[in-house]
């Protein structure tokens, strides 16, 4: 395929050169002159907020496109000019891959091997039709544990751009840029560059009364902002104003392309007009606002989501059988920041306590960490950094980068100002490591579920106490009382299978310490696990299930010993009984008998026949009761 091929599909993956025009570009604006660098070039914040699910046959709006934001390919620095100014550089016709830092797009079905693609929906996530289906969606070919993957993406700024003389196909945006108010930073802005609306389903989860599976929904919004050539003050209020909704950052409507749709929206999220253009809002309320707005467009029945004052949605039902339980509704953000010059300044909240910090804790450790733990000034642990505590957020650094990790995030941040090398986490940081990122909360939250399912798992502590309380006669419960507890503990042990058989699922699905071939990505994962919990739940459950399979096949070998035992002495008594009628039949033939005896009386002179024989009969009963007496005395001693 040439280079003067055009893309008429905005995900066209049969084109050779698909690859080159996927990801957003972030140039300076006309007429960028400043004295100079600032102090932040570019930060991305890749915001995750588990969502309500949609109404059923919900028909997407044409502005939701298929698949996953395409990530940041390319981003412009200024260069010093003759009068020693920062300004935008031309270059004329030349191809600026020597002069602007860029990266290729890397895709999910080719960053990631089977099955991990699977399990990432790889197909959906990058918009590649498979047998002629819905770009948007990828579903299994598994018919007893069925999954699918559902993506779309809302576009602010265009993530599929022009690449020398290859044409991009147009997409239909609606730019959300705002101006800073940032001293000493004239060029500071901040946009919405895309939304995106995740849907997965599957692997399923047992109703473990009715026995019955059904799919396990989790649905997630994930809100890309980028902040341009600002300070460091600015990117604390935005980090801040994206975690929740108490927090503000003053944003002005910048006159241009999308203008009125600017002030527009402020003025909603105030409730009042702008004075200078300018008003304080929350960035993701603003962000939600929007998603609403163009994902139920005219529907008059949608009811608002509910975002809480700690930054999260209510979701209706959760905690439910309909459910299944448990589904954390906290937010994780992936960030990546480049500074714009080295003398940047600390975080202000962490300032103080970063004088005596030990060498270890170098300065954009400091910042990673702070965008990490999403810094909130009233729930946030400042730790004391000191040599040894950088270990428990450092992943891993490289030559011009470094990366923490919190519970609540990922940072990853350049060491030195940018240049056109190592630039491929400012691609991966949006695109796949968001993928690793739901991942791990998707595993962590049928963890959960598996979680309550056990704290609601009784092994049959009535069936117990029966089978307990039943003497060997039998006189505290009938033999169907005991039969009955039998089949509930035989009820218990198939749901505790049907648990087990999860534990298979969330491994075969959603459970993966490693990404093959990716050394990376595998270090992040493994942090990402550990720092949001579900390694700690997958190690509690799997010890758990151990301890509950072990204690189960106890209480339930003994139940059947028990029940083999009261079933034994049952069928003891039962025969006992029949050999004592058997014996009064016997007895009562032997009385009988007299009579007839009587009938044969002898002529005088022969009645020693008959005593003989009388004497006979008596001594035979006596022999056989006697006999059978001692031999019952035997078994029961």
């Amino acid at each position: 395929m040439g280079i003067n091929d055009e893309f008429t599909e905005a995900n066209n993956a049969r084109n050779s050169n698909w690859y080159q025009i996927q990801g957003a570009e972030f140039h300076l604006p006309e007429g960028y002159v400043c004295g100079s660098q600032p102090e932040w070039r570019l930060a991305h914040f890749a915001v995750v907020l588990p969502v309500p699910e949609l109404p059923e046959a919900f028909d997407w709006p044409e502005a939701w496109v298929p698949g996953r934001f395409r990530g940041i390919k390319k981003i412009e620095f200024a260069e010093r000019d003759e009068e020693g100014d920062f300004v935008r550089q031309f270059w004329g016709n030349k191809v600026d891959y020597k002069y602007v830092p860029r990266v290729f797009h890397k895709s999910a079905g080719s960053y990631f091997r089977e099955p991990l693609a699977s399990s990432m929906g790889a197909s959906a996530v990058d918009a590649v039709p498979t047998s002629g289906g819905d770009p948007a969606e990828w579903i299994s070919d598994a018919s007893t544990n069925p999954a699918k993957v559902v993506a779309h993406r809302l576009v602010f700024e265009p993530d599929l751009t022009t690449e020398g003389k290859q044409q991009a196909p147009e997409m239909e945006t609606y730019p959300l840029r705002f101006a800073l108010d940032d001293t000493g930073h004239p060029f500071a802005t901040l946009k919405f560059v895309c939304a995106e609306y995740l849907q997965y389903s599957g692997p399923c989860l047992y109703d473990l009364e009715s026995g019955e599976p059904s799919n396990f929904e989790q649905n997630f919004l994930v809100i890309h902002a980028v902040a341009e050539n600002c300070s460091g003050k600015a990117l604390e209020e935005a980090t801040a104003s994206l975690t929740k909704p108490r927090e503000k950052m003053t944003l002005i409507a910048e006159e241009g392309n999308g203008e009125a749709r600017q002030r527009e929206l402020l003025e909603e999220l105030t409730g009042s007009p702008l004075t200078n253009n300018k008003a304080s809002v929350c960035l993701l309320e603003a962000a939600v606002k929007v998603v609403e707005e163009q994902l139920f467009v005219g529907s008059e029945t949608h009811t608002p989501w509910d975002l809480t004052k700690g930054g999260y949605f209510k979701i209706p039902g959760r905690g439910t059988k309909a459910n299944h339980g448990r589904q954390s509704p906290k937010p994780y953000c992936v960030t990546m920041a480049i500074p714009g010059r080295t003398d940047i300044a600390l975080p202000t909240p962490i300032a103080d306590a970063s004088e005596e910090s030990g060498e270890n804790w170098m300065l954009h450790d400091q910042w990673a960490w702070y965008f990490a733990s999403r810094f909130d000034r009233y729930t946030t642990d400042i730790p004391y950094f000191r040599d040894g505590s950088i270990n428990r957020s450092l992943v891993s650094r490289y030559r011009d980068w470094t990366i923490h990790s919190c519970e609540e995030g990922l940072a990853v941040v350049r060491r030195a100002p940018l240049e056109n090398s190592q630039n491929n986490f400012f691609m991966l940081a949006g695109t796949r490591f968001v993928d690793l990122a739901i991942l791990a909360l998707r595993a962590d939250n049928y963890l959960g579920c598996i979680s309550e399912q056990l704290r609601q798992l009784s092994f049959g502590p009535e069936a117990l106490n029966v089978l307990e309380s039943s003497g060997s006669e039998g006189n505290a419960g009938t033999l169907e009382k005991i039969r009955g507890a039998d089949q509930k503990l035989q009820g218990s042990l198939r749901k505790f299978a049907k648990i087990q058989a999860e534990l298979v699922y969330v491994r075969d699905h959603l459970w993966y310490e490693r990404v093959p071939g990716r050394d990376v990505a595998t270090t992040i994962l493994q942090h990402m696990l550990e720092k949001t919990g579900a390694r700690g739940d997958f190690d509690d459950i799997v010890g758990e299930l151990e301890i509950r399979e072990n204690v189960y096949t106890t209480q339930y070998n003994f139940a059947r010993i028990r029940l083999d035992g009261i079933e034994a002495d049952a069928h003891k008594r039962k025969q006992e009984r029949r050999d004592e009628r058997n014996e009064l039949i016997a007895l009562a033939a032997a009385v009988l008998a007299v009579p007839s005896l009587f009938a044969l009386l002898p002529a005088v002179g022969q009645w020693w026949v008959f005593i003989v024989c009388l004497v006979a009969i008596v001594v035979i009963s006596a022999l056989t009761y006697f006999s059978r007496r001692q031999r019952r005395k035997k078994q029961s001693g």
